[in-house]
């Protein structure tokens, strides 16, 4: 007996003829057809349309998710590495030029020695190069643009002396002087494009007995493309172990100093300010005491005051912005500088005399560390936060620079997950972090492609092939609408 069974349909709508050939009987005989099929057509084409607009909706989601995950992720900061480093570095320098572009200076290492880099960041990308030669040491790094977009850098070597270098066409060009007894120094640009170099000398003097340590402070400034020395000035009768904490040019041009010394040997250091005149260094009465006392750094507000930021052990490690206000001396604590003593902190005054800190802030104990931006405002002082972005255990100097459009420019060095020590630069500029969010927003949308389009042809095509095989079978009357 044959079991098979041959149609032709006409449409989809018509009735459909079959011929039934059994061994029972040789006539032919016209059946109803079955159930009809349009509507099944139309649940697939339905079904098609969901699936179509679910897989939109699921390559939409993935697009908003991820941009909102980039963009929360980035917490509205835009963060960029500049450059792997060989080992961990504790000096920085930022600064904005007229066109609006990003230099950091920054110590780098070749062959187990110091070099000074610049960097400078067009179009997004960063042009890295070397500054100066190698060094033993290096530290208070300074970074000066002029309006012709001439890059100045300034830097003390380690027993050595001054380094003044500047950007020229053809890369850039070094003055530097071996300074003899040379102890620590600091240097500053003043507002004409003049150079200025103030150290200390600790020599020993062997020609009498008993032996004797003399000291001196000494001014140096660069003339016709070298240093020279321009004049000298005994420390305070009666102290030893003078040193300069910071130097710094006020507006006018005039230079003024922080110094340190000792009453003698046994006491605790002692701070004060000193003017840098052409008879020598005025110094005046000591303000600060103590050992337990670092400056961090120094700046001069648009009235000729002195700023510094101290951290002082009591019995934490605490951020202090001490300043004169013109008749006294005053002293506020900021912020827990946290349990270690090695990071450094960046003091800026800007052309409205509003006053910012960039430091990191480190625990031992919990193995972390917090990039932070202090504000001092009528209120008291306001923190911005950048999370996990410093590092454990590190001798990081942050450096903060901000445009005109007040956004936030810093750079710092980041020991990463690979211990890698990676120079970091990061923005507030909303426009870049939107840019970051989409970008990282396309990554995910374009796997959310490959996964998910894919994933939803293959459900159509099942869902095809099984509508196929049920309309077959509802044809030929062999479909159990009952079945579920």
């Amino acid at each position: 007996m044959a079991r098979g069974t041959r149609g032709t349909w006409k449409s989809w709508t018509d009735q459909v003829t079959f011929t039934r050939t059994s061994g029972e009987s040789s006539d032919n005989a016209k059946y109803p057809p079955g159930p009809s099929t349009h509507g099944a057509f139309e649940m697939v084409r339905g079904r098609k349309r969901v699936l179509v607009a679910a897989a939109i909706v699921v390559t939409a989601t993935f697009f908003a998710a991820a941009f909102a995950y980039g963009y929360r992720d980035s917490d509205g900061w835009f963060v960029q590495s500049v450059e792997v480093c060989d080992t961990r570095c504790n000096d920085v320098a930022t600064a904005i030029d007229d066109s609006g572009l990003v230099h950091v200076v920054f110590q780098g290492m070749v062959d187990q020695r110091w070099v000074v880099r610049h960097a400078v960041r067009s179009d997004g990308d960063w042009d890295v190069s070397t500054v100066g030669p190698a060094a033993q040491s290096i530290y208070g790094l300074k970074l000066y643009i002029d309006t012709d977009s001439k890059v100045h850098v300034l830097w003390c070597e380690t027993d050595e002396g001054f380094v003044y270098a500047y950007s020229t066409s053809e890369g850039f060009e070094n003055i530097a002087v071996q300074i003899e007894d040379f102890k620590e120094g600091a240097t500053v640009m003043d507002s004409s494009g003049s150079v200025h170099g103030l150290c200390s000398i600790q020599r020993l003097v062997t020609s009498s007995w008993p032996d004797y340590w003399d000291w001196e402070f000494q001014h140096w400034t660069v003339t016709a493309d070298e240093w020279a020395l321009a004049g000298t000035s005994e420390h305070p009768n009666g102290t030893s172990f003078p040193s300069v904490a910071g130097l710094m040019a006020q507006e006018d041009g005039e230079i003024r100093a922080l110094v340190a010394y000792r009453q003698n040997v046994t006491e605790t250091p002692f701070r004060a300010v000193a003017d840098v005149t052409d008879s020598g260094l005025v110094i005046g009465d000591p303000f600060m005491g103590g050992d337990d006392i670092t400056i961090r750094d120094a700046e001069l507000d648009s009235q000729g005051n002195m700023h510094l930021v101290a951290e002082r052990y009591e019995p934490g490690s605490m951020y202090q912005h001490c300043y004169f206000d013109g008749e006294y001396w005053c002293f506020e604590s900021v912020d827990y500088a946290g349990d270690s003593s090695w990071t450094g902190v960046d003091l800026v005054i800007d052309g409205q005399d509003r006053i910012y800190m960039a430091y990191i802030q480190q625990s031992f104990a919990f193995e972390s560390s917090w990039l932070k931006i202090a504000e001092k405002t009528d209120d008291g002082w306001t923190f911005t936060v950048i999370q996990d972005s410093g590092s454990a255990f590190g001798y990081d100097k942050p450096a903060l620079a901000i445009d005109d459009e007040g956004v936030y420019h810093i750079s710092h060095f980041v020991f990463d997950d690979t211990n890698e020590n990676v120079m970091t630069y990061a923005n507030m500029d909303s426009d870049e972090v939107l840019v970051e969010g989409l970008r990282a927003a396309a990554i995910w949308t374009a796997l959310a492609a490959v996964i998910g389009w894919p994933t939803a042809f293959a459900a159509m095509r099942w869902r095809r092939m099984r509508t196929e095989k049920r309309e077959r079978l509802d044809s030929l009357g062999l479909y159990d609408h009952n079945l579920k």
